[in-house]
């Protein structure tokens, strides 16, 4: 009876012990399985073969004062490190906004940016344009990836208002307030006496609708603009959240399956000096009311940002903790003029961050963009010699 007892033991040990060895072995797996996804593209293809293909080809739709200077330095590196072509607008070296793609509310055409050589294709757009699908699907190729970048429409608003004011009238309304917040206030009390009568989005008034090109119809009509809302997340794989920024980055190299070295970034245009504006509920309140389109834009792609973060796993909130311990070590590091060895770790490879490289994080964006320019015209030139 004793020996039964200990063979029955003996084989529940056994059971028990291949039950948790099945177990860790499941574990292990799905745990390499979420480092592999760390870089994948959040694609259905991407998930169903496990594939990581690193996406080159790029339209970045710059909204204003919402850390896309930021991120343009990012996308102008990786092109320039890979050699890749840059849509390039139709304007003088060095003139007046010769960095933006045609003139206000203008879209991208063949007419407003320079050609290509024959047999040839764009893989990267990065300039200050309005979106409009079927422009940009008519110069950018069909495989192209489109992202942009949201932020809080009140923190948006100061930011624009105090960069660009609204207008001729703000320069008499100078003179007339004493106070920074007064005049901001007496804007949020009347807009028009500030915009175009006739204006519904401008850099200051609904800005983020004004750059994702919503139309008149759209503003003023809310079944249109959820249509539109719906069609935009469609297009657009990745929309960051200037308020996560780190977050955004992750999630970016994981869809873009880009190496964390890609997205290390110095914070650019950034005014740490500008006095801090408070707001009582009222006028919280009146900007929600005047900038209403913005306010839905900014809740929708929010909550799909935070879904796809959500899908990422657990293994998520690891990266961005290392990614937000690495690039300030980066930075200081770059502010020192050394190089820095990054050892191989769950996210990443081993990579050295030395002084070119530290060159192109401190870059501004009118320096890269120069050399982007200047490439490009040197080979249009090459090519019209042939």
């Amino acid at each position: 009876m004793r020996n039964k007892l200990r063979a029955v033991a003996v084989l529940v040990c056994l059971i028990l012990l291949l039950w948790i060895s099945c177990n860790i072995s499941l574990f292990a797996e799905n745990q390499q399985r979420d480092r592999n996804r760390c870089t994948l593209p959040y694609t259905p293809e991407s998930k169903s073969k496990g594939s990581c293909a690193v996406v080159t080809h790029i339209a970045f739709l710059k909204v204003h004062k919402a850390g896309s200077s930021t991120v343009a330095n990012i996308i102008q590196r990786f092109g320039i490190q890979r050699n890749l072509t840059f849509v390039v607008p139709m304007k003088p070296f060095h003139g007046l906004s010769y960095n933006y793609i045609g003139g206000a509310r203008d879209t991208i055409s063949r007419d407003n940016i320079m050609p290509l050589p024959p047999g040839t294709m764009y893989n990267v757009l990065w300039n200050h344009v309005v979106y409009n699908r079927s422009a940009f699907k008519n110069i950018m190729p069909a495989h192209t990836r489109y992202i942009s970048i949201i932020r809080y429409p009140l923190d948006q608003f100061i930011s624009a208002f105090e960069y660009y004011g609204p207008g001729k009238n703000l320069i008499n309304k100078f003179y007339e307030m004493e106070e920074h917040q007064s005049i901001v206030n007496a804007y949020l009390d009347n807009p028009w006496d500030f915009e175009d009568k006739d204006v519904v989005t401008s850099h200051t008034l609904n800005s983020l609708a004004y750059d994702f090109g919503f139309s008149k119809e759209m503003i003023q009509n809310k079944t249109t603009r959820s249509l539109y809302l719906e069609q935009l997340a469609e297009d657009f794989m990745v929309v960051m959240v200037m308020e996560y920024f780190d977050e955004s980055l992750v999630l970016l190299k994981r869809y873009f399956c880009w190496s964390i070295k890609d997205v290390l970034y110095l914070p650019k245009n950034k005014n740490s000096r500008k006095k801090r504006l408070t707001f009582t509920h009222k006028y919280r309140e009146r900007h929600h009311q005047i900038a209403e389109v913005d306010y839905e834009i900014y809740t929708y792609f929010q909550s799909i940002f935070w879904r796809k973060v959500w899908q990422e796993g657990p293994t998520f909130y690891s990266e961005v903790a290392h990614f937000k311990h690495l690039n300030s070590v980066v930075a200081d590091h770059c502010l020192l003029n050394r190089t820095l060895h990054v050892d191989a770790s769950p996210w990443s490879e081993s990579f050295t961050v030395d002084w070119t490289c530290c060159n192109y994080i401190n870059s501004s964006e009118l320096d890269l963009y120069d050399v982007i320019y200047n490439s490009t015209v040197a080979q249009t030139k090459q090519y019209s010699k042939q």
